[in-house]
This record gives C-alpha cells, structure tokens and sequence, in this order.
C-alpha cells in the first residue's frame, strides 16, 4: 500500500545525486513537508500511455514482408512483473507476403511488459500488422494502436534522426538510415511509448534551473543517458539534499536498458515503520547496509566539518565564561571604589533602601549592554560567514538544506544562557554590594 517503504535507485552525475523514487509514495514515506511536496512529487508522473502487457507462453508478431531479402531476425523486448529484463527472438521466413511469427517466452506466464520491437537489421520492407498472445488467445496490439503515432517512438540505440517510425492504417514500419554507411546498427528499436520523453525531472536549487533547459540528460537507471526536462525546482530534496535529481522510478525504468547502469537499488522507510515490516524486508531481499537520518547525522558529526562545529560550540562557550570572568574581576576591582560613592550619597541624604537599590541595579545595565553587542556581533559575523559558505558535511551531502545563518530558537538559546551567565555574576557582585552598604548602615 506504499504506507511505510518506497522503492529507490541511487545514480551520480559528478557530484550530484540522480534519484529514481516511487513519487507517488514520496511524500507520505519521506515526510517531506516542503512548499507544495504533493505537487512537485505529482509533477514526476504526468499521465502517458498504458503498457503493453501479456500473459502467455508464446507471443505472436502478424507482419507483412513486402520483399523475400527483409527478412532477418526481429526481437521482443520483454519484462516480467519481477523486473527481469529478456529478449526473444524468432525469424520470419525468407519469402515476400504476410506471416505469423512465434515467440516462446515461458517466462511472461506470470506477467509481462512489452517494452519494444528490435530489428537486426534495416526494418525496410517490413510491416507489423498485430501482436498477439496465445494460450489464453488475445490481441495485444491492433490496427488502431499500431496506426497511433504517439504510440510508438525510436529507440536510443541510434542516432537521432537515423531511425524514424512510420505508423499508419497499413502497420507500423520504420526506415533505418545511418549518418556513417560504413557503420551500421544492428540493435534497431521501436519502443512502445509507455512513458513520458523527455523524463520529467524536479532539480534541487535555484528556480532558473527549470527555466533555462540546462539539463537535458541524466544517467536514470541506465548505462548511458535519456533526455529529462526539469519541469520544477525545489530548494532541497528528500533523499538528494541539495544538490540532485529526482525521476519517477517507473517511468525511468521503462526508459532504462537491461543494465540499470550504475545506479544502487535502495528502500526508504519511514521512521514508524513496524519492526515485522522491516523483519520482512530483511529477509525477502539482500541487505548490504542500513541507515538512519540519526546515524548518518552522528557519523558526518564524526567527521572533520562535524568536529570543527563542535570545536566552535565549545570556543563559544568558553568566550562566554571568559566575558563572565571579566566581568567578575571588574566588579571586584571597583568594588571598593562603588561602595566609596554609595557611602557619600548616603551622607547626603539618600536613604538606605534607595541605595540597596542602585547597588542591586549597578551591573543590569552593563551585562544587558554587552549581550545586546554580543549578539549584534554575532548576526552580522554570520551574514559574513553566509556569504562565503562554509562547509558543513566532508561529502556535501544534507537530508535538508543546511544554512549557515542560525535557527532563531537555537540562537534565542544562546543569548539566553549568555545572558543567565552573565546575569548571575552581575547579579553576584550587585548582592555584595548591597550586603557591606546594610551593614555599614546597622
């Protein structure tokens, strides 16, 4: 039901991440809460034509050959409902008119996907007029869907251009002319036009990158390339932080060849997952590792960026003690001078509570002063700092965009335990002060 786990496939593209993602699960697997989530994840999987599947033993391909020498291999690209990429292949006889060609595929009996017709040589002189299953029988492509252009696009295996797809009310063809005659293909595809191209795409960063087409392939579930079109942008992705890619896993599959590239299969689960669900992950499938959003926070804290932040805490701290310590010395050094000119006001006339008062208030004043300055210093040190970058994690990677301004309660923290720090040695030395003017006034 999509409710706890999602299906992933990690791939890069110099640094950043390439994310094939189950979209329609994104949102409610991850929690990602950002700016209009569900729109942006809904963007991944824009409607497109339903697949071609079977369920039989033996598919059958109806074609016309319109002369004896067309005759060569052709192929079926296959996917059975469990992933596993096949081809078969058969050979029509070597004689001009019209044929049924076989294809014993025992794998589809529990399900498959046509992902394309493949030609070993120039499809010239070849005309598809259905495909079919057999045992149960049923037709699978008919007139209307072979004379459907939007049904039927080249592969990626040629150039563009050298391969173009001729449907019509008579069967679908195609004519194959390569850019360099001397170099023929011998892997020719039509593909079943299945899923959207270009492949819709969502880029982490600035808006312009959905704006000024410079992305146009990415390496999604496969060795080499397909064309994307980043229709959005976002300031951070789940999975991908800050600088990466998300693709529709499905769609990216159906695009994909038999290789899946480099790209490393992943499941997300959300942090309430049942431990029987995760029981049962880990024994339907090999698990080569695991991480937490907390461990992978531990370990980048481990790391020399993580260290270093916590070198800056302790160095801050230790400012602030170091502030308190002055301030304690300067309210001994002048302790005896305050008390000189409270005993001489006293004389002339200001009564006791009065100057029990001004000792308790003397140092209000200057430790609100210094954290007010302090704190000052320290925004306007972190716009700087802002404006340079400065690294938090070794890899660059972040669950969510990491800033360098802080977070206004974690700072409002910060000002409040300088300011207790600093209040209570003023408020110590403001107490002694008040004590030796009520004795000397007894």
């Amino acid at each position: 039901q999509g409710r706890w786990l999602l299906a992933a496939a990690r791939d890069r593209l110099g640094a950043s991440a390439v994310i094939a993602v189950e979209s329609d699960r994104l949102a409610r697997v991850t929690g990602w809460d950002g700016p209009d989530a569900r729109r942006l994840a809904g963007l991944l999987r824009p409607q497109t034509s339903a697949p071609v599947r079977l369920s039989a033993a033996t598919a059958v391909l109806d074609l016309v050959l319109e002369r004896a020498e067309a005759a060569a291999p052709i192929r079926l690209g296959l996917v059975t409902d469990a992933g596993a990429a096949f081809i078969a292949s058969a050979t029509p006889p070597g004689v001009a008119g019209t044929h049924r060609v076989t294809f014993s595929v025992p794998q589809c009996t529990a399900g498959c996907r046509l992902a394309y017709l493949g030609f070993a040589s120039s499809p010239d002189g070849v005309r598809i007029t259905g495909v079919g299953q057999l045992g149960p029988d049923a037709t699978l492509i008919d007139a209307a869907m072979l004379a459907a252009p939007g049904r039927w696009r080249p592969g990626f295996t040629t150039s563009p251009g050298e391969l173009t797809v001729l449907p019509s009310e008579a069967g679908l063809s195609a004519h194959y002319e390569p850019s360099d005659p001397r170099s023929r293909s011998t892997d020719l595809r039509v593909l079943v036009a299945d899923a959207p191209v270009p492949l819709p795409v969502i880029a982490a960063g600035p808006a312009r990158i959905a704006q000024t087409d410079e992305v146009r392939a990415l390496p999604a579930l496969t060795a080499g390339f397909r064309p994307v079109r980043v229709t959005a942008s976002a300031v951070s992705l789940p999975g991908a932080g800050d600088d990466g890619f998300l693709v529709d896993h499905e769609y990216a599959d159906r695009l994909s060849d038999a290789s899946g590239g480099d790209a490393l299969p992943e499941v997300w689960a959300r942090a309430d997952t049942p431990s029987q669900v995760l029981a049962l992950l880990r024994d339907r499938l090999p698990v080569t590792g695991e991480e937490t959003v907390g461990g992978r926070a531990a370990q980048m804290m481990r790391a020399g960026p993580g260290q270093a932040a916590q070198v800056r805490l302790a160095a801050t701290g230790l400012g602030v003690l170091l502030a308190a310590a002055g301030l304690a010395v300067a309210a001994l050094a002048e302790h005896r001078g305050r008390l000189g000119e409270l005993r001489d006001l006293r004389r002339q006339g200001l009564s006791a509570s009065a100057a029990a008062g001004v000792a308790r208030r003397s140092y209000a004043g200057l430790v609100a002063g210094g954290v007010a300055t302090g704190a000052l210093l320290a925004v306007v040190a972190s716009i700087a700092l802002s404006r340079v970058g400065v690294p938090v994690f070794t890899d660059g990677w972040s669950a969510t965009r990491i800033p360098v301004l802080p977070h206004p309660l974690a700072a409002f923290a910060a000002v409040l335990a300088a300011t207790l720090v600093m209040a209570g040695v003023g408020l110590s030395a403001s107490r002694r002060l008040a004590a030796d003017l009520r004795r000397e006034a007894s």
